[in-house]
């Protein structure tokens, strides 16, 4: 099972459609972390479980979601609410008290993994407006489920090409969380 992780694309339709259509008849999941600037119900995102980012002003977003697959919980909120910009301790909580093993956010457009207290989080970037040591670089992120406990994730360049080899292998342990494989 693949999980397709976008965000903060900002009005933006092209880029979303290309990586929607490239993933087209496969068997995955699309989670959009917030920004889109599309209206709730737009039929661009009817496919994708989608949160509000602080750019989006549609009140039907709901501020997160929790689904599972697999048996793992993930998480998904934009991340503004929860302070991503200054660390990930509120939304690795937050994702926590959902009973969620993995939480997907948004809002800083760098892409990002670590586990914070037991929880992996993942910014998949940003599809059109990047920032951070991958300034320049458009991404979005896949998440494969290997088994309940171990995952995949890889980070594509909105061309689909894997992004400076950033291909983590997370294990889970009842201690740590899914943590890197070394």
């Amino acid at each position: 099972m693949k999980i397709v992780i976008v965000s903060d694309n900002h009005g933006q339709e092209l880029t979303l459609k290309r990586i929607f259509d490239h993933y087209a008849g496969r068997d995955v999941t699309f989670v959009h972390t917030g920004d889109s600037e599309f209206p709730y119900k737009d039929e661009r995102l009817s496919h994708c479980i989608r949160v509000t980012g602080n750019c989006d002003y549609d009140p039907e977003y709901p501020r997160s979601e929790v689904f599972t697959l697999e048996g793992i919980n993930f998480f998904v909120a934009h991340g503004h609410f929860e302070y991503v910009n200054t660390g990930r301790e509120y939304l690795a909580n937050a994702a926590k008290e959902m009973g969620a093993r993995v939480a997907f956010y948004g809002h800083t457009h760098k892409l990002n993994a670590e586990n914070v207290n037991g929880v992996l989080c993942i910014n998949s970037g940003s599809t059109n407006y990047p920032r951070g040591s991958y300034e320049g670089t458009s991404s979005y992120a896949v998440l494969d489920i290997l088994s309940k406990d171990k995952l995949r994730l890889t980070y594509y360049t909105t061309k689909h090409e894997v992004l400076d080899g950033l291909v983590l292998d997370y294990t889970w342990s009842d201690e740590g969380g899914y943590t890197l494989d070394s």
